[in-house]
């Protein structure tokens, strides 16, 4: 039999890859009491601009490497083996392929407040749980946006998440009260930090 995980999912370009991602992925393994948590690294998000690819995806995903070295994070190249940049396709591969594994999406406020402009958002919200953490200017809007509110009688309280692995679909939580840390790529890339492991 195989071995049964609990695993965080956390997408992106990873452009730079920083210790916000590491933050929010440790808070995630203790939160939820998860095995491991998963980088999936994107060759290119559909949503964003081609320009911020100047960093090859071979050297983002050596960089996530370097940066995860000491703590419980894999780097996966998913999208690159499947030759797909969207995220339901990931989720539903994964879950066909690990049918004995959990999952659970992580992502930040800012993120969450486009989810729902991401290909087939609806189908990955009944496929998989979602964590959403904290970002510093996004927080104020989570509960308000169009994915919120479409999904709104199905958030789990964030005191109660120890359990959220086990409920039924869809199901989401804002984990409101956690530390936030204010790095983030975006801005990395504005100061010149393409792949400065911060």
């Amino acid at each position: 039999m195989k071995n049964k995980k609990s695993i965080g999912l956390l997408g992106g370009s990873f452009n730079p890859p920083h210790q916000g991602h590491i933050d929010m992925s440790l808070h995630a393994l203790t939160a939820f009491s998860l095995d491991e948590v998963w980088w999936l690294v994107t060759p290119k998000n559909p949503l964003k601009n081609l320009d911020l690819y100047k960093t090859s995806y071979e050297d983002r995903i050596l960089a996530c490497q370097k940066i995860v070295a000491e703590v419980p994070i894999s780097i996966k190249n998913y999208e690159e083996q499947h030759k797909t940049s969207y995220s339901f396709e990931i989720i539903d591969i994964l879950l066909h392929n690990y049918p004995e594994h959990k999952f659970i999406w992580i992502m930040g406020a800012d993120s969450f407040l486009t989810f729902h402009k991401w290909k087939n958002w609806k189908k990955i919200s009944k496929n998989i749980v979602l964590a959403i953490f904290p970002r510093p200017g996004y927080n104020e809007n989570v509960v308000f946006c169009k994915a919120a509110r479409s999904l709104v009688k199905y958030r789990c309280h964030h005191n109660d998440v120890k359990t959220i692995l086990t409920r039924p679909l869809p199901c989401w939580t804002f984990m409101e009260t956690l530390p936030q840390n204010p790095l983030s790529s975006t801005l990395l890339r504005k100061q010149g930090k393409e792949l400065k492991h911060i």
